[in-house]
Formats: C-alpha cells, structure tokens, sequence
C-alpha cells in the first residue's frame, strides 16, 4: 500500500493502558493526527476484541466515516509504552484505512 493512500488509522487500545475495570477498545484517527501525535475523539470507539475481524471492523469504520473502505493491517503493529510498568512496550494491533476502490 502506498502510504499516500490512507486516509486513518484504526488502533486497537488494550484493557493495561486503561482505567481499571476498562476493557479494550478499537479507536479510529484521522491519519494526520496519527502522525503528529494528537490523537482527538472524533469518532466513536467499538468495543469489540483485538482479535475481531477485519470484515467487522471495515463495516464499523465505514459507517463512521460514511463510505466503504479498505483496511490493511499493519505488519509490525503499532508499539506503546506503558510508564506505570517501566516504560516496557507492547505492540498492539493496528489498521491503516483507505478509501475502498469505486
């Protein structure tokens, strides 16, 4: 995929970097405000596992943005640091999405 293509970004946010008694969540960003770090709550969170499938979540992105799109997983994921637990990584899923082909 050219990286000029994709438009967000869908990272899936695990239950150890949340308040306790949170479960994980999918979060969707606009792809510039991945890049610079400012992730905003523009769009709703699906509350749906890490593991859910591609099929469920370009429906829900879909919806969100209100056109069909294509989503391409990462092949490295997207790591995060968790400070509370001396800055140890983690790498968690993470989808970039495009605009699907007319």
């Amino acid at each position: 995929m050219n990286d000029a293509e994709y438009t967000h970004v869908l990272a899936w946010m695990p239950p150890f970097l949340l308040p306790r008694g949170f479960t994980g969540y999918w979060d969707l960003q606009a792809r510039a405000d991945w890049d610079n770090g400012t992730p905003r709550d523009a769009y709703d969170t699906l509350d749906a596992p890490a593991d859910a499938s591609a099929d469920e979540l370009a429906q829900w992105v879909s919806a969100q943005l209100g056109s069909p799109v294509t989503l391409t997983r990462s092949e490295t994921g997207f790591r995060l640091r968790l400070h509370r637990w001396h800055g140890r990584w983690h790498t968690v899923p993470v989808y970039f999405v495009r605009q699907a082909p007319a």
